[in-house]
Protein backbone atom coordinates (compact mmCIF):
# COMPACT_ATOMS: atom_id res chain seq x y z
CA UNK A 1 0.00 0.00 0.00
CA UNK A 2 1.25 3.56 -1.53
CA UNK A 3 2.60 5.83 1.71
CA UNK A 4 1.78 3.81 4.77
CA UNK A 5 3.20 5.92 6.90
CA UNK A 6 2.02 4.54 10.83
CA UNK A 7 3.91 1.38 10.02
CA UNK A 8 6.37 1.06 13.01
CA UNK A 9 7.58 -2.41 13.55
CA UNK A 10 8.43 -5.17 10.48
CA UNK A 11 9.14 -8.96 11.36
CA UNK A 12 9.45 -10.56 8.02
CA UNK A 13 9.75 -14.94 8.57
CA UNK A 14 11.31 -17.18 5.84
CA UNK A 15 11.30 -20.72 6.02
CA UNK A 16 11.56 -24.09 4.12
CA UNK A 17 9.36 -26.74 5.94
CA UNK A 18 10.54 -30.58 6.32
CA UNK A 19 8.86 -31.27 2.72
CA UNK A 20 10.09 -28.59 0.99
CA UNK A 21 7.31 -26.49 1.49
CA UNK A 22 8.29 -22.55 1.18
CA UNK A 23 6.77 -20.38 3.61
CA UNK A 24 6.55 -16.88 4.61
CA UNK A 25 5.24 -14.71 7.20
CA UNK A 26 4.89 -11.19 8.31
CA UNK A 27 4.09 -8.95 11.27
CA UNK A 28 3.60 -5.30 10.62
CA UNK A 29 2.54 -3.34 13.82
CA UNK A 30 0.38 -0.31 13.14
CA UNK A 31 -1.42 2.62 15.82
CA UNK A 32 -3.50 -0.25 17.73
CA UNK A 33 -3.36 -3.15 15.28
CA UNK A 34 -0.84 -6.14 14.66
CA UNK A 35 -1.74 -7.01 11.13
CA UNK A 36 -0.53 -10.83 10.36
CA UNK A 37 0.07 -12.23 6.71
CA UNK A 38 1.30 -15.91 6.06
CA UNK A 39 1.50 -17.62 2.64
CA UNK A 40 3.57 -20.71 1.53
CA UNK A 41 3.83 -22.70 -1.65
CA UNK A 42 6.43 -24.79 -3.60
CA UNK A 43 8.33 -21.62 -5.12
CA UNK A 44 9.60 -19.35 -2.52
CA UNK A 45 9.36 -16.34 -5.20
CA UNK A 46 5.12 -17.11 -5.62
CA UNK A 47 5.56 -17.50 -1.84
CA UNK A 48 7.19 -13.91 -1.08
CA UNK A 49 3.99 -12.93 -4.33
CA UNK A 50 1.50 -13.99 -2.28
CA UNK A 51 2.40 -12.57 0.78
CA UNK A 52 2.85 -9.42 -0.33
CA UNK A 53 -0.79 -9.29 -1.34
CA UNK A 54 -1.85 -10.76 1.08
CA UNK A 55 -0.54 -7.99 3.17
CA UNK A 56 -1.30 -5.03 0.85
CA UNK A 57 -4.82 -6.28 1.02
CA UNK A 58 -5.02 -6.22 4.81
CA UNK A 59 -3.05 -2.98 4.96
CA UNK A 60 -5.81 -1.16 2.49
CA UNK A 61 -8.53 -2.29 4.57
CA UNK A 62 -7.12 -1.11 7.80
CA UNK A 63 -5.99 2.34 5.72
CA UNK A 64 -9.85 2.46 4.45
CA UNK A 65 -11.21 1.49 8.33
CA UNK A 66 -8.86 4.26 9.95
CA UNK A 67 -9.51 7.11 7.07
CA UNK A 68 -13.07 7.15 7.50
CA UNK A 69 -12.70 7.73 11.09
CA UNK A 70 -11.34 11.09 10.04
CA UNK A 71 -14.35 12.00 7.89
Amino acid sequence: VAHMDKISHVHVTLKVDNDNEQCASVNVTVPGSLINAHASSEDMYKTIDKLVDNLNSQLQKYKDKHSKHRD
